[in-house]
């Protein structure tokens, strides 16, 4: 069904009236699209593709095999976690034709909870959601409803991505008009890098941050397994591309796994968490050792020597106390409360070893 010329003289002619519209309704995201072919459908102003279309796709209806003619790519200027994109004119042949979604060059399959219709009081006056459906490998085609004459429309929604681009592209026969995505949720941290490096009983983690934005602070978390994590430590934002470094205390005796995630928590009380590193940590200190552990009221550290100074941390890494000896390498250690401390070893202001203590 060619797409008539006065149709779309139409079509351009509302445009400016739905824009002043949409953004009355809806927050625009920044960015922009790759292709510039602007149409307006009645209540969906945005960009027409898919328009050298012609008839159905190749295989229609028995076993469809979905090419896109043409695709076009909106790409934010800032990454956003969620957003809606309008569309309309969507029709053809029963499970034919069909929408592909790609978030970040990546194939987006969707499900029906994508897919929701558009709020009463909008300017469409033809058409429906009816004639839209999900199909099993995660395309939007044509209902058993059928449709004709531009009929399909609906609203797509993205969320809980971090998308940086979304790419739309059509096999439909008159192409479909696409709004511009709307509705913003703004991704509140973008990391560049993340890494850990264990030495010395210790983890450093390091990690650069590209744009932050509304960030509250930044949680560290530790786990054994990589399932179940435990906060370790916080540090507070420092603004866009910053680099950022934690020492996470190892009080583990010889090596094992150990795998840290950043949670960034964003002042309206949402969060993201990271992608997750392994390191493998390791605190053997052959020279040092303490008895008895767990300890009551005094240890003795062998290994020490006279001008060692030790230093008593919890395992987040804070000052607790610093031991003086009372003779020797013997050590009261009955102000402690029960927990597990590290007691770190220096001589002449250098870091020498930690050793793990558990009060009781």
């Amino acid at each position: 069904m060619p797409l008539q010329k006065d149709l779309v003289i139409g079509f351009c002619c509302c445009l400016s009236y739905f824009i002043s519209q949409k953004n009355a309704i809806a927050q625009s995201c920044g960015g922009s699209w790759n292709l510039q072919r602007p149409l307006t459908i009645q209540c969906v102003a945005g960009q027409w593709i898919g328009w050298q279309n012609s008839g159905n796709p190749s295989g229609c209806p028995v076993n469809p095999t979905y090419s896109g003619v043409e695709t076009n790519t909106f790409t934010f200027t800032n990454p956003v976690n969620s957003f809606f994109i309008d569309f309309r004119g969507f029709d053809g042949s029963i499970g034919c034709p069909r929408i592909e979604i790609k978030i970040n060059g990546i194939f987006y399959p969707l499900t029906a909870s994508n897919l929701i219709d558009f709020p009463l009081g909008t300017t469409c006056t033809t058409g429906s959601i009816n004639y839209m459906t999900v199909t099993t490998d995660g395309y939007l085609t044509v209902s058993p409803l059928g449709g004709s004459g531009f009929s399909g429309q609906g609203r797509i929604t993205i969320s809980n991505n971090n998308t940086t681009s979304v790419t739309v592209s059509t096999n439909d026969g008159n192409g479909t008009v696409f709004s511009d995505p709307f509705n913003c949720t703004t991704v509140p941290l973008k990391l560049e890098n993340f890494i850990g490096q264990n030495s010395d009983c210790r983890t450093l983690l390091k990690w650069k941050t590209g744009t932050e934005f509304n960030i509250k602070n930044i949680e560290i978390e530790k786990s054994k397994n990589g399932v179940l994590f435990a906060k370790v430590g916080v540090v507070s934002p420092k603004g866009s591309d910053s680099y950022y470094s934690f020492d996470a205390v190892d009080i583990s005796d010889g090596v094992s796994d150990a795998y840290f995630r950043l949670k960034f928590n964003d002042l309206d009380g949402h969060y993201e968490y990271s992608k997750i590193i392994h390191v493998k940590t390791s605190c053997n200190n052959p020279n040092y050792s303490i008895i008895p552990n767990p300890a009551y009221t005094e240890v003795e550290i062998l290994g020490i020597s006279k001008i060692d100074k030790i230093v008593v941390t919890d395992i987040l890494g804070r000052i607790i106390t610093r031991l003086t000896s009372a003779g020797g390498n013997k050590f009261n250690v009955q102000s402690l409360r029960s927990g597990i401390y590290i007691l770190k070893a220096y001589n002449s202001g250098m870091h020498k070893a930690c050793i793990k203590l558990i009060k009781n």
